[in-house]
């Protein structure tokens, strides 16, 4: 994936998240940052993000609606959970709605680093995964495109034969 875009959702600039911006930008990531639930929305509809980092420390942010509805939006873009540890059992729950990954503040740039790449991979698996849907439903669209020609091949082979048979008993009379 080349260029891969990110996306944060975040409460204000705060000096963490600036410091991840900073970080994705040295590492070759678009990034955009969002502090509010329908721009980033929006842009995720828009947009194909690899990824999406979530602050569920924001104030009244759904972050489960927030996951689910992401997932319907862009089935390809993996969440990936930020959090301190007074939220730790809500951030379980994102990962039990399809959350990829938790960071933990303070963000440990090797953890953000392996959340990147599992991000990416998943991202890949995803795609590839719908690929392989939309081939075997291809594949099925065949099957049943050939079981229907076998089945008029079937029934004019019938015909044929019905049509020889009495042509030898005209024959033989």
């Amino acid at each position: 994936m080349e260029n891969p875009g990110c996306a944060i959702l975040s409460e204000g600039q705060k000096i963490a998240h600036r410091m991840i911006v900073g970080y994705l930008h040295d590492s070759g990531y678009h990034v955009d940052v969002f502090d509010d639930r329908s721009s980033a929305l929006k842009s995720i509809e828009e947009c194909k993000y690899v990824l999406l980092l979530i602050d569920i420390d924001m104030q009244g942010l759904d972050v489960l609606s927030l996951l689910s509805h992401t997932h319907k939006i862009s089935p390809k873009t993996s969440v990936v959970i930020i959090t301190g540890h007074e939220k730790m059992d809500t951030a379980m729950q994102t990962l039990q709605h399809g959350a990829v990954d938790i960071l933990v503040k303070p963000i440990n740039l090797f953890y953000l680093d392996a959340a990147l790449e599992k991000s990416v991979q998943h991202s890949r698996l995803v795609i590839d995964r719908m690929r392989a849907l939309e081939d075997m439903e291809k594949a099925q669209a065949n099957m049943s495109r050939v079981e229907q020609q076998n089945s008029e091949l079937l029934k004019e082979n019938e015909r044929l034969r019905t049509e020889i048979q009495k042509l030898r008993q005209t024959e033989d009379a």
